[in-house]
């Protein structure tokens, strides 16, 4: 009997692969730096807060809702297609937006419906072409590596998605202080360029760690021998367990049998094993719809992920009504970097939250022999825990406290569910599967986002509905009532989390009970 070491993970085709991915989803994550120039953009074209979100909403829209089309074409096509459509569509979407804030609205006019439809369109391929670009990436990510490093990989690339507000604000800010229309340039070309690259050398490459058994007859002349037919029989096919084969010699004497029984045995014994504990799993379309597990992380998602858009959304409203508050030196450059910083807070640690809840996860399920969905009780008292703190933020100055928490919390809850979306339902349809569910956040945070929204502007003085607009370059909330403008909302929310909280120990409970008792923490593959 033969068995041969398990397969390299890190070759130069893997490592190129990750690191492209890497670069596409850091130029697909511009969807939460929509904070940093909102204000600027609802002051030019003279729109509210309402409306505000609803172009938010757009570009949330966007990314969500085309999960399942990007998902299906990066399944049965490859990540290629949907990394150059997306580059086309973010190219396109930023500079029509800019475009729009470059011309801008007259003193004597108002921004019309056609206008904001053809503004809300362009959002929506913002959002369509940054999940197009992220989708192929984790794609090809989740089906090269081999499920030991699976959760880590993806975590990584991902967190590339996460980092991508903090690197485009950063260079805004830095090389174009207060200059919003050269900001809207750089997403432009900065969000098309890495999906260039990604086009090129992004690809899939699979993982084969092949353990080979072989039973030798006594006296065979040959150790390699092959079987009758000289071929080797595959055991188990699907990614999910790595290319595992079997390779048996026949007997060639009677005396041999007691040998040859005891290779099958153990081949069999094998085989049982890993069908025992790494099923081969492949859910998906109307039956992954009406499974019990997918309802309840389609409800755990929406409720979490839309907390968290609300939040990201209006993060540069929350600031500019704290600094605005018994401030009668309104400062626009000080009100902008202020909403640069809170963008850039959630950004890092967005970032950093998806690299750590990959190896948190990884250590749960193979070192603690735990499932990897007890992680998400972390990342929903999280959630909790960042709504309580900024219920109680009265001064901007601690604003950066309850956004560190949010975006570690968000970058966790989406690092883990692609991979516990993996485990749960299978490989074969991975990205359609997620896919289906990320519509998730376009329910939770349609509904949070705009309630949001309307009780801003139900808080401001009763004129004529629109923001102020100050040396025509900024805007602010016309509210003076500090944190009671919005807190509200933040009720809401705290409620909200505080029940998901819940949901998320009885879901961990109920999957260790049902996968758990399949995978013994002595007999695991790992």
């Amino acid at each position: 009997m033969t068995v041969n070491r398990p397969a390299p993970i890190l070759t130069k085709a893997r490592v190129l692969t990750l690191v492209t991915s890497i670069l596409v989803a850091l130029g697909a994550g511009t969807n939460y730096v929509f904070s940093a120039y909102a204000p600027q953009l609802a002051a030019r074209l003279k729109i509210s807060h309402t409306q505000l979100n609803v172009v938010a909403l757009a570009g949330n829209f966007g990314v969500y809702s085309t999960g399942p089309g990007w998902g299906r074409l990066a399944d049965k096509r490859g990540p290629k297609i949907p990394i150059f459509s997306a580059g086309v569509l973010l190219l396109l979407g930023y500079m029509g937006i800019r475009l729009f804030y470059v011309i801008g609205v007259a003193e004597d006019e108002t921004f019309s419906t056609w206008k904001m439809c053809i503004l809300v369109v362009l959002g929506i391929m913002t959002g369509a072409g940054s999940n197009g670009g992220l989708t192929g990436a984790m794609n090809a990510t989740a089906k090269s590596f081999p499920d030991r490093r699976r959760a880590t990989a993806t975590g990584v690339v991902i967190s590339g998605f996460g980092l991508s507000a903090f690197f485009f604000s950063t260079i805004a800010h830095v090389i174009f202080p207060g200059d919003t229309s050269s900001f809207l340039l750089v997403l432009s070309i900065g969000t098309a360029l890495p999906m260039v690259l990604g086009f090129f050398f992004v690809r899939i490459v699979p993982y084969q760690d092949k353990h080979l058994f072989s039973a030798e007859a006594a006296g065979s002349p040959d150790n390699s021998s092959p079987t009758q037919d000289g071929s080797r029989t595959p055991l188990l096919a699907e990614d999910g367990v790595e290319g595992i084969s079997v390779r048996l010699t026949p007997s060639r004497s009677h005396s041999n049998s007691h040998e040859d029984a005891s290779a099958l045995g153990l081949a069999q014994a094998s085989s049982q094993h890993l069908y025992d504990n790494e099923p081969l799993v492949d859910i998906h379309g109307k039956k992954m719809f009406l499974d019990p597990d997918y309802i309840v992380l389609f409800i755990l998602f929406s409720a979490l992920s839309g907390t968290g858009l609300m939040y990201i959304n209006n993060i540069g409203s929350i600031a500019q009504v704290l600094y605005a508050h018994g401030n009668d030196n309104y400062d626009e450059a000080a009100a902008a970097q202020l909403q640069a910083t809170q963008v850039s807070v959630i950004s890092v640690f967005n970032f950093s939250g998806r690299v750590l809840i990959g190896l948190l996860s990884d250590h749960v399920k193979t070192k603690m022999h735990r499932q990897r969905s007890y992680c998400l009780i972390l990342v929903a008292a999280g959630f909790l825990l960042s709504q309580i703190a900024a219920s109680f933020v009265t001064q901007e100055e601690d604003l950066w406290k309850a956004s560190l928490i949010l975006g570690i919390s968000y970058g966790g809850m989406f690092g883990l569910l692609p991979t516990v979306i993996f485990e749960w339902f299978g490989s074969g349809h991975f990205s359609e599967n997620w896919g289906f569910l990320s519509l998730a956040p376009v329910v939770g945070g349609n509904i949070l986002s705009l309630a949001f929204g309307e009780n801003l502007d139900a808080h401001e003085p009763k004129d004529d509905g629109l923001l102020s607009v100050r040396s025509g370059v900024g805007a602010h909330s016309d509210c003076k009532l500090g944190r009671e403008c919005y807190v509200g909302t933040l009720h809401l929310t705290t409620g909200l989390c505080a029940v998901a909280l819940g949901m998320t120990v009885w879901t961990a409970y109920r999957d260790q009970k049902k996968r758990g008792r399949k995978e013994g923490p002595h007999d695991r593959v790992i």
